[in-house]
C-alpha cells in the first residue's frame, strides 16, 4: 500500500469510526452465564409477555443492522436513543422477572442471600453504551436532555451514585425546562438527603415540585416536607405534609403514601409541641382518630428506641390527655409504657408514681379495660410486671438491708393488692392475697413502719382460708408488737390493751394448742391483775389469775399470780381464807418450785408451808 492509499483510508471521519466501534460493541454483546437459566425465566413469563419481548428483541436486532450501514450521520442519534430505550425496557422486564424467580426459589427452600440481576444489568450496559455513543459522536441532537437523563438513571440503577449525580446535574443545569428536569432535580435531592446535606436537598426538592403534572409529584412533596423538617422549618414541614395527605387522598394508587404521611405528620406536630392542633387536624379527616392513636403509639416507640425518653413521655402524656375516659384500654396501655420508661431509666420514684397512676386508672376502669383478648393479655402483663417488680425490689432490700428499699417493696405490694386483689374473686386469689399480705408486712416491719404493718398483720391473721403458717406468724408478730407497746405504756394505754385482747382472742381461737396461746393467757391474766384498784382484785382478775395458777403452775408467772391472790385476800381482811389458799399453793410442789426463788434471802430451802406463809405474803 502506498502513501496515497494510506492517506485515503485515514480520511475516514472520526464520527464514522465511532459508529463502527459502536456497531462492533453491540454485535459483541453475548448472553452471560446467568444465575437464572432460560427455563426459570420461562416459568415466570406469560405468553403475552414473551410475545412482547420477542417483538422488542427483533426491533433491537434491526436497529443494530441499520447502525452497521452507511447513511446520514445526523440520523444515527435517533436510532441510538431508540436502542437505549429498548434496552431500558428489557432491563425493567428482566429485573422484574429475576425478582419473581428469586421468590419462587425461596418458596422451594432455596434461600439466596440476594437476587441475581446479571441479566437485567446486561441490558443497562447496552442502554448506557448507546447513550455514550451519542455523546461521543458530537452530532447536534435535540434530545440530549433525554440522553443525559438515561445515563443518570442507568448509573443510579447500577449503584454508581457519582456518575448518576454528574449526569442528573447536566440535565438540571443545562436543560432546566426539560420534561426530564423534574426527575433530575428529584434524584439530586435524594442523593443530597441521603448524605445529610439537607440544605442542598431542600433546594433541589423545591425545584422538583415546580413540576406539578408528573406522577412523582406527591412523593416529591413528601420528601420536601421531610427536608423542611430536617432544616427545623417546622411550620413549612407541617403545611407541606398536610398538602401531601390531601393530594394522596385523591387517588387510590397513593394510599400507601397517605398512610406514611399521616404517620409522619404526628412526629412533626410532636416536635413542634402542637398536640392540640394535631388532635383537631386528625379529627377533621376520615378515619383520623384511629390513625392518630396508632401514629402516636409508634412515635413514642421510636423515641424510646432512640433513648429520647422525655419525648416519649411527652407523647404518651398527650395521648392520655386526649383520650382519657374515651379509650380506657389505650390509656391503660400508655400508662404501662410510662412505668416501663421510668424503670429503664432507673427512676424508682417515677416508677412508683407511674404505677400508682396505672393502678388508680385500672381501679376506676376495670370493667372497660378487661374486655377482649388483647385487653386480658395487657392485664396479665401488668399483673406479672407489678408482682415481679415488687419481689425484685424486696430481694434487693434484703440483700442490701436497706430500709428505703423495703419501703418501696411494701408500696409496690400495696399497689398490686389494690389493682388485682382488692376483692379476691376465688380461693386462688384469696390464697395469693394472704401471701402478698405477709410479704408486705415483712417489708413494712423491716422499713420501720410498724403502724402500717399492724393492720396488714391483722388481716392475715383473720384470713381463715390463708396459709396456716403465714397466719400464725402474722398473729404472733402482731401480738408481740402490741405487748411491746403495752409494756412501754405500763398498762395505761386503753386502746392498745383493747387491741391486744381482741387479737389475743382471735389467735387463741385459731391456734388453741399453740405454745404462744399459753403466753397470751398469762399476759391477759397479768393485765387483769394490773387493773385492780385499792379495794382489791376484780372478779375477772381473780378468775384469770386462778386459771393461770391451776393450768400452768410450772410457769414463773404462776408464782406471781398466786402471791397476788393471797395478797388480795389479806387486803380484804379475809385472813383465814388467805391462810388456806397459801397452804394449798405451798403444798403444790410444782408451784412451790416457782415460789422459792421469790422468797427473802436466808430462808431454809424447804420449810413447812405454814411457817412460810408469813414470809411469803405481804402484811395487810
Amino acid at each position: 500500500m502506498n502513501w496515497a492509499t494510506m492517506s485515503s483510508h485515514s480520511s475516514l471521519s472520526v464520527e464514522r469510526k465511532s459508529w463502527l466501534a459502536l456497531g462492533i460493541a453491540f454485535f459483541a454483546l453475548s448472553p452471560l452465564a446467568h444465575a437464572y437459566n432460560q427455563g426459570q425465566f420461562d416459568e415466570v413469563t406469560s405468553s403475552e409477555e414473551s410475545q412482547i419481548n420477542r417483538v422488542r428483541e427483533q426491533e433491537i436486532q434491526q436497529l443494530k443492522i441499520v447502525l452497521g450501514r452507511r447513511f446520514a450521520e445526523n440520523r444515527r442519534p435517533d436510532i441510538l436513543l431508540r436502542l437505549a430505550e429498548l434496552y431500558t425496557e428489557k432491563y425493567r422486564f428482566f429485573f422484574f422477572k429475576e425478582n419473581q424467580i428469586h421468590q419462587n426459589l425461596y418458596k422451594q427452600g432455596v434461600k439466596e442471600r440476594v437476587v441475581n440481576h446479571d441479566h437485567s444489568r446486561e441490558q443497562l450496559r447496552g442502554a448506557t453504551n448507546a447513550c455514550l455513543a451519542i455523546l461521543k459522536s458530537r452530532v447536534q441532537f435535540a434530545k440530549l436532555d433525554e440522553v443525559y437523563y438515561f445515563l443518570g438513571y442507568n448509573s443510579e440503577e447500577m449503584g454508581n451514585k457519582k456518575d448518576a449525580t454528574k449526569y442528573f446535574s447536566v440535565v438540571a443545569t443545562r436543560y432546566p425546562s426539560s420534561s426530564y428536569a423534574a426527575e433530575a432535580f428529584r434524584n439530586l435531592a435524594e442523593t443530597a438527603f441521603e448524605n445529610k446535606k439537607y440544605s442542598q436537598a431542600l433546594s433541589f426538592y423545591e425545584r422538583a415540585v415546580q413540576f406539578t403534572k408528573i406522577p412523582s409529584y406527591p412523593r416529591t412533596m413528601y420528601k420536601l416536607a421531610w427536608a423542611y423538617f430536617k432544616m427545623r422549618r417546622k411550620t413549612e414541614a407541617l403545611d407541606t405534609m398536610k398538602r401531601v395527605i390531601e393530594l394522596s387522598g385523591k387517588e387510590e394508587k397513593f394510599v400507601g403514601l397517605r398512610d406514611e404521611a399521616l404517620g409522619d405528620i404526628v412526629m412533626f406536630f410532636s416536635e413542634a409541641g402542637r398536640f392540640k392542633e394535631a388532635h383537631e387536624y386528625f379529627s377533621s379527616i376520615n378515619g383520623g382518630a384511629e390513625v392518630y392513636v396508632n401514629a402516636l403509639t409508634r412515635l413514642a416507640g421510636i423515641y424510646e428506641r432512640k433513648g429520647e425518653r422525655q419525648l416519649a413521655l411527652k407523647v404518651y402524656e398527650s395521648l392520655i390527655s386526649e383520650y382519657g375516659d374515651k379509650r380506657p384500654d389505650l390509656v391503660y396501655d400508655a400508662l404501662g409504657k410510662i412505668v416501663e420508661i421510668y424503670r429503664k431509666s432507673g427512676d424508682g420514684g417515677g416508677e412508683e408514681r407511674a404505677l400508682g397512676r396505672l393502678v388508680d386508672f385500672f381501679a376506676a376502669h376495670n370493667g372497660e379495660i378487661g374486655k377482649g383478648d388483647d385487653a386480658q393479655a395487657t392485664l396479665l402483663r401488668a399483673k406479672n410486671y407489678l408482682r415481679g417488680r415488687a419481689t425484685e425490689v424486696h430481694k434487693e432490700a434484703q440483700k442490701k438491708k436497706n430500709a428505703k428499699l423495703y419501703g418501696r417493696a411494701a408500696d409496690l405490694y400495696a399497689l398490686y393488692i389494690k389493682a388485682f386483689l382488692q376483692k379476691p374473686a376465688n380461693e386462688k386469689d384469696e390464697r395469693e392475697r394472704g401471701e402478698i399480705d405477709g410479704y408486705r408486712s415483712d417489708a413494712l416491719l423491716a422499713a420501720g413502719r410498724e403502724s402500717d404493718a399492724m393492720p396488714q398483720l391483722r388481716r392475715t391473721l383473720d384470713d381463715d382460708k390463708g396459709n396456716p403458717k403465714i397466719r400464725r406468724e402474722a398473729g404472733a408478730t402482731l401480738l408481740n408488737l402490741l405487748i411491746k407497746r403495752l409494756d412501754a405504756s405500763k398498762g395505761k394505754d386503753a386502746t392498745v390493751e383493747k387491741q391486744f385482747l381482741e387479737v389475743a382472742d382471735d389467735f387463741e381461737h385459731a391456734f388453741p394448742q399453740d405454745k404462744f396461746s399459753i403466753d397470751l393467757k398469762v399476759k391477759r391474766a397479768r393485765l387483769e391483775a394490773r387493773k385492780s384498784g385499792p379495794d382489791g382484785l376484780s372478779s375477772d382478775a381473780r378468775h384469770a389469775l386462778q386459771s393461770l395458777v391451776e393450768q400452768y403452775p410450772s410457769r414463773p408467772e404462776a408464782a406471781d399470780s398466786a402471791q397476788d391472790l393471797v395478797a388480795d385476800l389479806v387486803k380484804r381482811k379475809e385472813m383465814d381464807e388467805a391462810t388456806k389458799l397459801a397452804q394449798a399453793y405451798l403444798a403444790n410442789g410444782t408451784l412451790l418450785a416457782m415460789i422459792l426463788p421469790k422468797l427473802p434471802p436466808n430462808t431454809n430451802a424447804w420449810p413447812a408451808p405454814r411457817a412460810m406463809i408469813p414470809r411469803w405474803w405481804p402484811s395487810p
